[in-house]
């Protein structure tokens, strides 16, 4: 689409009954998402280093390794 292509080519390239659906798609650039989440994030999130202990650390780890094993 920002290239220029039609919306119903778009539609019936990804299989969609509904161009409405093609539409909801398209208004979601990731990119765009990326970077808003990104600069947000600095000012809701804080550094998890200094909040959680070592220990709490430690187990984090090794919660997730042992999903990736299974």
């Amino acid at each position: 689409m920002e290239n220029g292509a039609n919306i119903y080519n778009v539609r019936d390239f990804l299989g969609h009954v509904s161009v409405v659906t093609t539409q909801i798609y398209l208004t979601s650039n990731p990119e765009i998402t990326r970077k808003e989440i990104e600069s947000v994030s600095k000012e809701i999130i804080s550094d998890s280093t200094s909040v959680y202990s070592d220990n709490e650390k430690e187990g984090l780890l090794t919660f997730l390794e042992n999903l990736t094993a299974k």
